[in-house]
């Protein structure tokens, strides 16, 4: 209960005044819990604000096939152009196509027997498309 109203006695039991006692303590943390389940819904449905999404194939298969330097090299360039505010990195246990692996998936293209002596010109396509090279680059580990 937040709310209390109870009889003021004068003395004579003539003339009582209802006396209104409320505690704000309840209705704040009401408030409060109200507030932070929103910010808690809020921040679940939020979109995530970065502007690409590179999907590394985990697989056995391509894993074995070289996904697994893939995941290095891809780290390291998006480290040396300053992308890592702009980009998703994430793995995917399979993507189905195993005989075509390596597999790599950059937004909705998948690229399929990837060749890692490739992987930094088809970064640079995708990011820096119609941009000379950015100066300073090298080739990542």
């Amino acid at each position: 209960y937040f709310c209390c109203i109870k009889n003021q006695d004068s003395g004579s039991g003539v003339g009582t005044k209802p006396e209104i006692n409320v505690d704000f303590s309840g209705i704040f943390k009401n408030l409060l819990v109200v507030f932070f389940l929103e910010l808690f819904i809020r921040i679940c449905s939020m979109k995530d604000d970065k502007e690409h999404t590179i999907t590394i194939c985990m697989g056995s298969s391509c894993f074995s096939r070289g996904n697994k330097k893939t995941v290095g090299m891809i780290q390291q360039y998006l480290k040396t152009y300053n992308l890592e505010a702009h980009v998703v990195l994430k793995g995917s246990h399979c993507m189905g196509e195993c005989d075509k692996g390596p597999a790599i998936k950059i937004d909705d293209q998948i690229i399929y027997q990837l060749d890692l002596d490739q992987l930094e010109e088809i970064l640079h396509k995708k990011f820096f498309a119609g941009v000379e090279k950015p100066s300073g680059s090298r080739k990542p580990d």
